[in-house]
């Protein structure tokens, strides 16, 4: 897989913004890099069995300091990834994934109008992307920006 930008925003952990965000944005059908039975907790390393979607999202939603993430394939053609991170300040990290570098040129346009795309979406005031950025790394700089 070529190198991507991974762009951010923090939400609400709510379940009506992670159904909002997947049915948008997330083709459930295709599970080939979804491991919803199992997740890995962030903070502790230790790998809890969920069982299934619908279990684990009630198991992010269950404890504010819960931490892990989750991938999903796009039901868009220029989006490579789609994820959500349980931040463990109880909030929701909304992620689109797309390839670093376009036909011409680097893909920072794209990824500034998705940005403002899902900031409109959803209501987020801040945003951030970055080549190859891991989720909990984007939680942490994003209590930096103003």
């Amino acid at each position: 897989m070529p190198p991507c930008l991974d762009l951010y925003i923090p939400v609400a952990r709510t379940r009506a913004v992670i159904d909002r965000f997947l049915s948008r944005y997330a083709d459930l059908s295709k599970d080939m890099r979804r491991a919803d039975f199992s997740v890995l907790l962030t903070d502790t390393a230790v790998s809890v069995e969920t069982g299934t979607l619908e279990a684990t999202l009630a198991f992010g939603l269950a404890d504010p300091s819960r931490a892990f993430a989750l991938y999903f394939a796009s039901r868009l053609p220029r989006v490579n990834g789609v994820l959500m991170y349980f931040s463990p300040r109880d909030r929701l990290l909304l992620g689109l994934s797309i390839e670093a570098y376009g036909p011409d040129q680097p893909n920072e346009a794209e990824a500034q109008r998705l940005l403002t795309q899902l900031c409109t979406e959803f209501g987020a005031s801040k945003a951030l992307f970055d080549l190859e950025l891991a989720p909990a790394d984007a939680d942490e700089q994003l209590n930096f920006l103003s």
